[in-house]
């Protein structure tokens, strides 16, 4: 509700006309951390009361973030300064859906300018908490594309994820030039949401648990019984 989302934002020391915009994959270079940490600084010098909510990750080699932050600050030496440093809010590692909830609901845009995702359940949790969604079009997202809803950042052809080596898996680079327009010009449509909830759910419905362990279960039972006609 508005008065839900006005307490968690007081409670979270977010202005109330605050833009804030939510990312809770990790930060990786998959997932496109610094194209989104270098897109965020750059708008947030057009609109101060523009904010990023990350949810932080870690592997053996440290937090996803500030590798992100470590890596911009290689490839664009002043772009972060600590004032666009302090505009990032981190969430803990591990959050409940019904936690994360809030953070969805206090937000205005999701956002994942991913280059290699096999698939991004955020951005299905994101719009059924009543979110729009950017991001990476051409790949696996495509399947969630619902006009007026989830809008697809522009990318290249898929290309190997690590040149010379085609194990790692293929990826795509998003255009990084649109992407901050499309960001630029949702930040000014604020509050345009031109779909329905009743819509927004019945897109949302046929990727519900229950018809995905149903369409498992029909695959399993056909297949068990394919293997029982052969023996």
């Amino acid at each position: 509700t508005p008065e839900g989302r006005a307490q968690v934002r007081s409670q979270m020391g977010l202005a109330q006309d605050a833009f804030v915009l939510i990312h809770v994959g990790c930060l990786s270079r998959a997932n496109g951390g610094d194209l989104l940490l270098r897109a965020f600084a750059e708008l947030r010098g057009e609109n101060p009361k523009l904010r990023l909510l990350l949810r932080e990750d870690y592997s053996p080699e440290g937090g996803f973030v500030q590798r992100a932050i470590d890596s911009v600050n290689q490839s664009h030496p002043g772009l972060l300064t600590p004032e666009i440093i302090g505009a990032l809010i981190l969430l803990p590692s591990a959050v409940s859906l019904g936690y994360a909830q809030f953070f969805y609901g206090v937000s205005d845009l999701y956002v994942a300018p991913f280059r290699a995702a096999a698939f991004h359940l955020p951005a299905l949790e994101a719009m059924s908490c009543g979110l729009n969604v950017l991001i990476t079009g051409g790949g696996s997202a495509d399947a969630l594309m619902l006009p007026g809803v989830c809008f697809p950042i522009q990318a290249g052809p898929a290309t190997d994820f690590e040149p010379g080596n085609p194990a790692a898996g293929k990826a795509v680079e998003p255009d990084y030039l649109a992407f901050v327009r499309q960001l630029r010009q949702a930040i000014k449509q604020r509050g345009q949401n031109t779909v329905g909830a009743v819509e927004r759910q019945r897109f949302l419905e046929k990727w519900s648990w229950t018809r995905a362990a149903d369409a498992l279960a029909e695959c399993v039972g056909a297949k068990g019984h394919s293997d029982s006609a052969l023996r």
